[in-house]
């Protein structure tokens, strides 16, 4: 392996690194407001630092399950609400206390989905649809897709526009389905 290959390596492997690291939900709020810090003067693609973004995108990743449509949004959640509660149910059998939300008995599993939800993921979403406007430009509505001409199209298989058009219709479906999902948690809530 070269030199410059060997270096490649390493810069990736450290990038790769500090992406996983970044996933961890004990730097959440600390990662969105300095995604949120770096995007407040962004003027274009070159003001984003690749580490952050692409953290940022994998951390939307990790957590980004009520993004989904319902089905596969509430499998998500039921699988990991069990490995919560498996965790609580050896932490009694160990005499500790349970950790929040993994005690079976008292966690509310609709209203911590909607919390989770309100305070997590749709403000983590907001910071990724913000910085990737940044990055890809999106139009500001379809009348800006409807003027792009037939000739363009023609000429290229995608045009700039009906690519950011793709992305921006992406962004509106996850910002959809979040929400639909949050409703039907909070249709499943006890009355109080």
């Amino acid at each position: 392996m070269s030199e410059q290959q060997l270096l490649m390596s390493r810069e990736m492997r450290a990038l790769v690194i500090e992406m996983v690291l970044a996933t961890d939900m004990s730097s959440h709020f600390q990662q969105l407001n300095a995604v949120k810090a770096m995007i407040s003067g962004a003027t274009g693609p070159d003001n984003i630092d690749k580490t952050k973004g692409l953290s940022l995108c994998l951390h939307c990743c990790d957590i980004g399950h009520p993004t989904k449509d319902w089905n596969v949004h509430e499998t998500f959640a039921d699988r990991l609400v069990e490995e919560f509660f498996l965790q609580g149910d050896r932490e009694k059998d160990l005499g500790l206390a349970c950790s929040p939300l993994c005690d079976r008995s008292t966690t509310l599993v609709p209203e911590s989905q909607v919390g989770f939800i309100d305070f997590i993921v749709k403000p983590l979403f907001d910071v990724l649809k913000d910085m990737l406007s940044v990055i890809l430009p999106l139009p500001l509505d379809s009348q800006e897709i409807s003027a792009i001409s037939e000739d363009d199209r023609e000429n290229d298989d995608k045009s700039d526009a009906e690519t950011d058009h793709r992305h921006s219709l992406w962004l509106e479906t996850l910002t959809t389905n979040c929400l639909s999902n949050r409703d039907h948690w909070k249709d499943q809530c006890k009355p109080k």
